[in-house]
């Protein structure tokens, strides 16, 4: 079983992370929000069933593109051929909507986050382990620390809206950070040329950084989309992130286990790549306006109102309470995926293929994961689902020391068969657990600052899975964890099993009700946001437009 992924992304994260996060910004309800997950990375069967709707909506709605069609002959249509039908109209009417150069750019930048939650991932787990033969102490704390980048996205929201580059907000920072991102993943492909855990520790923090700010500056695209766009179509743009994500996720879990047997880690670095260099070479083509900043101040001024706005809320006990408990959950079990990666590769001689297709699989299981929780969790008050998901995230856990004590063969279950059964329920366990964090980090956000609110409570979230690596790599470094030596893995995993139980007691501090009133950190939030426009307005002399502030920032 894989330890829960590091982002929400830590990449899926970021996922699934990253719907939520979207919906939100979007001034989707909270409710609208429950499917999660992703970077930050993320699949779910509620948006492949929205995303149908969608396109039927979408048929339905535009006139330039209604099929007139006699009932009869409706009734004679095979539901395929509808539903492709329905697939080219959707298709051509975001095309006439949006342009193919925006379209192109959602999809690589999303289609690249799912590459990167699942190639990438295995990938960087070989290279670690068998390029630059670094212990699992070192490759747990290498990983957390190239997982920063997620935890600081607010930052980046508030520097493109603020600090326009070559005058513009967007096009310019997808050219930058794409490029960069291209160039790291490049380096780490050249054989020779990064060989030290310093210099791959650079490589890593430099490609995830590009990622994460590339999916930033995507998300204000997408949210002026939606703002200056029919709000039907809007939403179609979502759509087509999801489906991005989707489309990375389990094309590149498919093909992880040929990709490294016959190119290796080197190789799937080299293709990891080839999406920011196609977001370059797309965004190169795409004109966009001259931003010209109002007001004084900028980037830091920005900051700062941000800041003064968060302070408002973030000290109430609806909204801290809650948060604390999500973060105590997921950092207080200390990960152990490379510990894990390294016993499975080297003491129970798992192969390159097998691994990928219990990545495919894992991909594959998540697109059911969301309808379980649709029918059995999502009207279920926090309080209670929370507990009986944290008692299966340990019940799962134990399963591990199950296996690293080799019990399963005293009980005649072979170690492929078990991994096998065990992989997908640690997947839909630690999905079960996401997608109801983000719903709850999406109804404690006050309205007015819904969207910096949001990027905060996920940056946290993020943050929780880096503490967690590196509690972890802490572990396996006390119990001499090595490449060769697993005998303190028994200690380790009975140490996290005990470690996801802990949070349960702590659930006090969870909402007992699926409904949580934010009236009072509405207002605070309103006030200050007031407090706050009136003293730009002083400073700018100007009573009309110079003085408005946003206080929205993409997650």
């Amino acid at each position: 079983m894989a330890d829960e992924p590091h982002e929400v992304e830590l990449s899926q994260l970021d996922a699934g992370q990253n719907a939520g996060i979207r919906g939100r910004n979007k001034k989707a309800d909270a409710t609208d929000i429950e499917a999660g997950d992703a970077n930050a990375g993320s699949i779910s069967a509620a948006s492949v069933a929205s995303s149908k709707s969608t396109f039927n909506s979408s048929v339905d709605g535009d006139d330039a593109f209604s099929v007139s069609a006699t009932p009869e002959k409706e009734k004679k249509t095979p539901a395929s051929l509808s539903s492709v039908q329905a697939v080219i109209h959707w298709w051509m009417s975001m095309r006439l909507q949006f342009g193919d150069g925006l379209l192109l750019q959602i999809f690589f930048v999303y289609f690249t986050q799912g590459i990167r939650s699942t190639l990438c991932s295995l990938g960087t787990s070989y290279y670690l382990n068998e390029t630059l033969a670094l212990p699992p102490a070192q490759s747990e704390a290498l990983r957390a620390t190239a997982a920063i980048p997620w935890i600081i996205k607010p930052l980046y929201g508030m520097l493109s809206d603020s600090v326009p580059i070559w005058g513009t907000r967007r096009k310019s920072y997808l050219l930058i950070f794409s490029a960069i991102s291209a160039a790291a993943y490049f380096s780490l492909s050249i054989p020779g040329l990064v060989t030290t855990y310093e210099s791959a520790l650079v490589a890593l923090v430099v490609a995830s950084l590009g990622i994460a700010f590339c999916d930033v500056v995507i998300d204000g695209k997408v949210v002026e989309a939606a703002r200056s766009e029919r709000e039907d179509m809007a939403g179609n743009l979502q759509t087509l992130s999801w489906i991005s994500l989707s489309v990375g996720s389990v094309l590149g879990s498919m093909v992880s286990g040929y990709t490294l047997n016959t190119l290796g880690p080197m190789g799937v670095f080299f293709l990891s790549a080839m999406g920011p260099l196609c977001v370059v070479f797309i965004s190169i083509k795409i004109p966009e306006e001259t931003f010209v900043p109002q007001g004084h101040g900028g980037f830091l001024q920005t900051v700062q109102d941000q800041c003064c706005a968060l302070a408002t809320v973030v000290v109430d006990p609806i909204c801290w309470r809650p948060m604390l408990w999500i973060f105590l959950s997921n950092a207080l079990p200390p990960s152990l995926g490379e510990a894990m990666f390294s016993f499975k590769t080297a003491e129970l001689g798992f192969s390159k293929s097998f691994l990928g297709f219990i990545s495919t699989v894992g991909s594959l299981t998540l697109l059911g994961t969301t309808a379980l929780y649709n029918a059995y969790f999502r009207d279920m008050p926090f309080r209670r689902m929370f507990f009986r998901i944290q008692l299966a995230s340990a019940c799962v856990s134990f399963a591990e020391f199950v296996l690293v004590s080799r019990l399963n063969l005293a009980f005649g279950v072979g170690d492929r068969f078990f991994i096998f059964g065990d992989e997908i329920l640690s997947d839909v366990v630690a999905r079960l657990k996401h997608m109801p964090s983000l719903v709850l980090c999406a109804k404690i956000c006050p309205p007015g600052i819904e969207g910096t609110m949001f990027a905060l409570l996920m940056s946290i979230y993020n943050f929780s899975w880096s503490v967690a690596s590196y509690g972890g790599s802490w572990l396996c470094s006390y119990l001499q964890i090595s490449k060769t030596n697993f005998a303190g893995l028994v200690v380790a995993v009975t140490i996290r099993s005990v470690a996801k139980v802990v949070p349960i007691f702590l659930l006090f501090m969870v909402p007992a009700t699926t409904s949580i009133s934010s009236s009072s950190l509405a207002s605070k939030a309103q006030a200050k946001a007031k407090a706050l426009s009136s003293r730009k307005k002083s400073e700018d002399g100007n009573d009309s437009d110079g003085g408005a502030i946003d206080l929205k920032v993409q997650a």
